[in-house]
């Protein structure tokens, strides 16, 4: 699993809350002490994944 520098976070963060807050200002901190794959006392870790599928209409060709 790869992980994204803060940067791509921010962006991604900011694009975001843009579209539901565009008149709240927002920042990220990076906290070094959080590691991949390990919760802190009282805390829980989720991972959510998704799938998805196209399908073609082949007498119109359209999707």
């Amino acid at each position: 699993m790869s992980y994204l520098d803060i940067s791509t976070w921010e962006q991604t963060f900011q694009e975001l809350m843009e579209q539901e807050k565009p008149w709240a200002k927002w920042s990220l901190k990076l906290n070094g002490t959080i590691l991949p794959g390990h919760t802190a006392p009282g805390w829980k870790q989720y991972q959510q994944t998704a799938f998805g599928s196209d399908t073609m209409d082949m007498t119109s060709g359209r999707c």
